[in-house]
């Protein structure tokens, strides 16, 4: 919290900020994002990794298509099976193998590929949660830089007329109850305009200050003679304003704060500070204690004390006023940079931040506590990572606050309306059917019982389960992923349905062709080759389409 004296008037300036190191995966969707847009760019990431993903997708779904054919051509076979082994369910799945053996199929064939997929999955939900994360801090830190850039130009500027220091020192009382002081090693340097009649049109109302830690043996301070005055011994060599200067310019742990009295010498400011809220808002205590100055039975005392709380006042509403005059402007800055530049950086279609989550519940610019923990990297190991983030300034609740002051609206606005939610939901659900619908044999005679079916439905309403709890939980930008993914799948896998049953079914007629002519070489070789279709065998066909 920000202490405040008649003296001085702290300033809320944010210098050190807070930032989050991407993996390379982070930093490939930060280049297509920043080159193409936000949604073009989760767009087109989605889709290359899909299409990196694309090899080992066809390969799956190709066996598991040619193993549901092969099922479908060994139905009888299967179905004997588990008539056979109905009370014995170990040696069923043990016959099954064999038939699997001998039939040049595997079971395991599309698992490998499956469990790729799978970790590609999940190093791209975190891969979207980490980025989603630097996104919402990188846009929040544009914000804090708004508001510093706004009041940089009042801060007084370090050279060697304006820097000054001394020594913090503590009183230490001997046996004999004399006071000496000794140094604490701590030096304090100011940056202060001194001399403001210089400044020309360039005043600086603000100045900082900075605490070091003095090394006593550098030459900046040292001696305290016996009644305990200090002299100050500045080795030159060793303690410039070069190494000082750059010392400064470094820290991060400044206190800035602005000369008042300064700011109102200027009649043009004060007219305009002396008509804001703070300052009017306690006209009505100044003006009680001036009707008790008028009291005829007042005694001096009774009157001092009254002309001091008086003066006490005017100086609190005149630092506040003070205060917010330069505080909202900068907050005013941050309001037009959001509108021009984080919305439009972060809107997609109806969705008003897409690294936040397509519901009317989830607002485009965060609450405080969401904020706070979505800045921080989930890839850190570090058990107090949080904690750090927080203490920094710009990322406390009194912070976050005063930047996003004029932002009051964007924080209750729906930031969708669970358009992509319903989708990602949607597009799963179709494509684990689709999926499910092309593995009709391979279900059936995956158990005796015939429950394999069963199960896979099952399965389907945990991965739309699944996908729904991932929607909800994380970033529009994800939603999207999904989406896309989602899609995709659906489409490669009725297409490459199509192609292994074309493919299937000619390597089928071929069978039927060459069995026809060993069987009727005669008739073959007549017609050179070129034979029709036999009726058996078409027969044949149209009674497993019956089966």
């Amino acid at each position: 919290m920000e202490l405040f004296n008649l003296l001085e008037v702290t300033l809320p300036y944010f210098e050190k900020l807070h930032e989050i190191d991407l993996d390379f995966i982070g930093k490939f969707i930060g280049i297509l994002v920043g080159a193409t847009g936000v949604g073009v760019g989760i767009i087109l990431f989605s889709l290359i990794l899909k299409l990196v993903v694309l090899p080992l997708d066809v390969f799956q779904r190709i066996s598991m298509r040619k193993q549901n054919q092969k099922m479908k051509e060994n139905q009888e076979e299967m179905e004997k099976l588990q008539k056979q082994y109905a009370n014995d369910k170990d040696m069923y799945n043990q016959k099954v193998m064999e038939m699997y053996k001998k039939n040049g199929m595997s079971m395991f064939s599309s698992c490998l590929p499956m469990i790729v997929s799978m970790v590609i999955f999940f190093v791209a939900i975190g891969s979207f949660n980490s980025f989603s994360s630097y996104s919402n801090l990188e846009n929040y830190n544009t914000l804090v830089k708004s508001y510093n850039q706004t009041l940089e130009v009042n801060i007084a500027e370090l050279n060697e007329d304006n820097l000054t220091y001394y020594i913090e020192t503590e009183s230490v009382q001997d046996e004999n109850g004399v006071t000496t002081y000794k140094p604490t090693g701590t030096v304090k340097y100011t940056v202060k305009t001194a001399d403001y009649s210089k400044q020309g049109d360039e005043k600086k109302y603000f100045y900082y200050t900075y605490l070091y830690a003095a090394d006593m043996n550098a030459g900046e301070i040292v001696t305290i003679d016996n009644a305990g005055v200090i002299s100050y011994k500045v080795d030159e060599e060793k303690v410039t304003f070069a190494k000082i200067s750059e010392l400064i310019k470094k820290a991060k742990n400044k206190s800035y704060f602005i000369d008042a009295d300064q700011v109102l010498s200027d009649k043009e400011l004060e007219k305009e500070i002396y008509s804001y809220a703070e300052y009017t808002s306690r006209q009505s205590e100044i003006d009680q204690i001036n009707e008790e100055l008028k009291a005829e039975t007042l005694t001096a005392e009774a009157k001092a004390e009254l002309e001091a709380r008086k003066v006490k006042i005017e100086k609190e509403r005149s630092n506040a006023a003070v205060r917010e005059y330069f505080v909202e402007g900068a907050q005013r800055a941050v309001k037009v940079t959001y509108d021009k530049k984080v919305k439009n950086d972060t809107d997609f279609f109806w969705i008003k931040n897409i690294w936040v989550t397509d519901a009317v519940y989830k607002h485009p610019v965060l609450g405080y506590k969401e904020f706070s923990s979505s800045i921080v990297e989930r890839r850190s190991c570090s058990c107090n990572s949080e904690s750090k983030v927080k203490g920094i300034p710009a990322y406390t609740k009194d912070g976050y606050a005063t930047i996003t002051e004029e932002l009051a609206a964007e924080k209750k606005d729906m930031n969708g309306y669970f358009v992509l939610i319903a989708l990602s939901i949607g597009t799963i659900l179709l494509q684990q059917f689709v999926s499910m619908r092309s593995q009709k044999e391979q279900q059936k005679y995956s158990t005796v019982d015939g429950q394999g079916a069963g199960q896979q439905k099952i399965m389907m309403v945990v991965m739309t389960g699944m996908f729904a709890v991932f929607s909800f939980m994380y970033s529009s930008a994800f939603s999207i992923y999904l989406i896309i993914s989602n899609v995709f799948s659906l489409l490669s896998t009725l297409i490459i349905n199509k192609l292994v049953d074309k493919s299937l079914e000619k390597k089928a007629e071929k069978a039927e062709l060459e069995k026809y002519n060993r069987r009727f070489a005669g008739r073959a070789a007549a017609t050179n080759g070129k034979v029709k279709k036999v009726k058996a065998y078409d027969a044949d066909k149209a009674n497993k389409k019956k089966k």
